[in-house]
């Protein structure tokens, strides 16, 4: 079991996108969902996300000169 870094992420689905160049939080609640823009202060066209087998969140940006970023929890 993964150690949860990121508590406020419990229960949601995380989505890059590249032309708003942020990440959306999405959650579904019955049969709606809310969405919530994330690492839009980064500026850059985000490409992945992705979480390690330890839980640590990635995120990956688009382009020739592609970053990896670390997200550490707070």
């Amino acid at each position: 079991m993964k150690k949860t870094y990121y508590p406020e992420l419990t229960n949601s689905f995380l989505v890059t996108a590249l032309v708003s160049k942020d990440v959306k939080k999405v959650i579904f609640n019955n049969n709606t969902n809310t969405q919530e823009s994330l690492f839009s202060d980064l500026n850059l066209r985000l490409r992945n996300i992705q979480d390690s087998p330890s839980g640590i969140i990635y995120l990956l940006t688009d382009g020739p000169n592609g970053k990896l970023f670390k997200v550490l929890p707070k």
